[in-house]
């Protein structure tokens, strides 16, 4: 049911499962607000790997067992800032999946793309899962985080990209 806070372990944030999906559509709102400003500003590879820092630094620091009221604590405000940035780099791959891809290839770069976010969308809940110990389960967050970071790095930066743009001009002549 609430698989936003099961997702990055974040419990509830209020006495109904409508304040939960409430916070959960808020931190999706505010990801595509802050998309557009990001990925202007660093570009599409460094905006992905900027994500993948957060969600670490959100995962890492979500372990601390710090509460400053009934409902609210420093795990459940990281998972707050967790959804936010996995929102952020869920959209950063739809943009960027386009634009690696030659035009002839296109299509089937995206819909590989959406069927890995699915599926790693899907598998994600059952993190949870894995240990009942909170610690373990921010850990394996963590590492998925820093593995899709890494591989970030293999890929080319598109952004303002002229030799990009020339051979996807050159291989759709063909």
């Amino acid at each position: 049911k609430q698989w936003y806070q099961r997702r990055v372990r974040g419990g509830n944030f209020g006495d109904t499962p409508y304040v939960n999906y409430l916070f959960a559509a808020l931190g999706e709102v505010t990801a595509y607000f802050i998309l557009i400003p990001v990925v202007k500003f660093l570009g599409r590879a460094p905006a992905m790997r900027a994500t993948a820092v957060v969600s670490i630094l959100c995962f890492l620091l979500a372990m601390v067992d710090w509460k400053w009221s009934s409902v609210w604590s420093l795990d459940r405000l990281m998972a707050l800032v967790a959804i936010v940035s996995i929102s952020v780099a869920f959209s950063v791959v739809y943009l960027w999946s386009g634009e690696v891809a030659p035009t002839s290839h296109r299509g089937l770069i995206l819909s590989v793309g959406s069927l890995s976010a699915r599926a790693a969308a899907f598998i994600g809940p059952f993190v949870s899962s894995f240990s009942d110990d909170r610690r373990v389960v921010l850990g394996i967050n963590a590492f998925l985080a820093g593995s899709a970071g890494l591989m970030t790095l293999l890929l080319p930066e598109t952004w303002l990209c002229w030799d990009c743009i020339k051979d996807n001009q050159s291989m759709s002549k063909r």
